[in-house]
């Protein structure tokens, strides 16, 4: 019996010697797939560049409904972690190994700014530690403001929209910094999968999207339980020549505000 015990513990430890060995090899790959991009064209530069665009909207310049709904749906901690949320990407472990699929992904929002701006959507794991080596760089050269702005510039909204201004535009006729808490929470929800809500086609199941966005707002105390009842009660899209009771209402807000 003692032989069995010592072949199962040579078992272990080759399993284990296999697991840190593959660990070190995805690390490695990741790191090279990140170096490879970066000689290609810099962080700082790729920002530049996307800045430069016509439709670039800077932060000051997009409604706070809008902003607030992004972060509340997309990484409520987003300003106190740093490029990397460790519960996060513990939790879509957690829920990927549940589903058997790796359909989370636990990207903070700086990681999935440095995968759009400098990977493809590949789903492997070097891709992954790529994107974390990304995102630490993005987070020494800009603020969370600016990684907020680059992020919002950078989705896609469905439709042919890039940016959320011709995301704005393009759907409701409006700047940015113009939008309904309707439209705003509608918009922010798209991103996440744009084939599936883009507006054109699949109004419905954006709502059903918007609905989650409102329900995040509420829990991370962005909103009221009221203010959630009167934004799902509008339906701006497809848009309508008069605004409703809520749109003047966010006018009043951003008055009182100003």
């Amino acid at each position: 019996m003692k032989w069995i015990g010592k072949i199962l513990k040579r078992l272990l430890l080759l399993a284990l010697i296999l697991a840190v060995a593959a660990c070190g090899l995805i690390i490695y790959q990741g790191k090279s797939m990140y170096e490879e991009a970066v000689s290609r064209q810099s962080i700082p530069d790729r920002v530049q560049e996307l800045k430069e665009s016509e439709d670039y909207v800077p932060l000051e310049s997009i409604s706070s409904y809008f902003l607030n709904a992004v972060v509340s749906i997309e990484d409520r901690n987003f300003y106190s972690h740093g490029a990397v949320s460790f519960s996060s990407t513990a939790r879509a472990i957690i829920n990927n190994f549940k589903s058997k699929s790796f359909s989370e992904g636990g990207s903070t929002i700086t990681q999935q700014v440095a995968k759009n701006l400098c990977f493809s959507q590949e789903k492997k794991l070097s891709r992954k530690v790529a994107e974390i080596f990304a995102a630490i760089e993005l987070e020494n050269e800009f603020s969370k403001d600016q990684i907020l702005e680059i992020y919002v510039n950078l989705n896609y909204y469905g439709d042919g929209y890039y940016g959320i201004r011709q995301a704005s535009v393009g759907y409701f006729g409006t700047e940015p910094a113009y939008l309904t808490a309707s439209q705003a929470t509608l918009l922010a929800g798209l991103p996440q999968a744009p084939s599936v809500y883009a507006l054109s086609g699949n109004a419905e199941k954006a709502y059903e999207r918007q609905k989650e966005v409102v329900d995040s707002m509420v829990e991370n105390r962005y909103i009221s339980e009221e203010d959630a009842e009167w934004i799902l009660s509008e339906k701006p899209y497809p848009p309508k020549s008069s605004t409703g009771s809520l749109s003047q209402r966010n006018v009043s807000s951003q008055e009182e505000e100003e």
